[in-house]
């Protein structure tokens, strides 16, 4: 087995990038074992947008709802990242985004809010070609009309 391939980084507290590494050592992610981070490594075949609302969704579960920024903020930013990932997402959705994860960051007694909005502002900020490429795929909701 090797560790080396092509694959999705995301670093919750650090950053974000596409390109081929050597997951096996720190030396190569520039993560230290002992530090307070989290890496996870997704496949380049997934879709990331998913994964990131897969991650607020967690944090939002996971809120003690204390802090309003905290219970607002994830519950909304779990919210529409679900609809873009369901194809409803607008360009404007990207935008809100970023602004929730402004109001959340740095702003409650613990960092579980900062935790949702760091990987929702980096993964716009260096993917952002992923999150419009949903968008461009909206999907058009027909009403039919009622014959009275």
């Amino acid at each position: 087995a090797t560790c080396a391939g092509t694959m999705w980084t995301f670093f919750f507290l650090i950053s974000a990038s596409k390109s081929p590494r050597n997951f096996c050592s720190p030396e190569t992610t520039g993560v230290a074992h002992e530090s307070l981070s989290t890496q996870i490594v997704i496949d380049d075949a997934q879709n990331l947008v998913k994964q990131i609302a897969r991650a607020a969704r967690f944090f939002a579960h996971e809120s003690c709802a204390q802090c309003t920024q905290c219970r607002e903020g994830t519950a909304w930013t779990t919210k529409i990242l679900e609809r873009i990932v369901a194809g409803d997402g607008t360009h404007e959705d990207l935008d809100t985004l970023l602004e929730i994860a402004e109001n959340m960051t740095g702003k409650t007694i613990c960092v579980l809010s900062d935790s949702c909005a760091t990987p929702v502002v980096s993964g716009i900020q260096k993917f952002r070609g992923d999150f419009e490429a949903l968008i461009k795929q909206r999907k058009v909701h027909m009403v039919p009309a009622q014959v009275a």
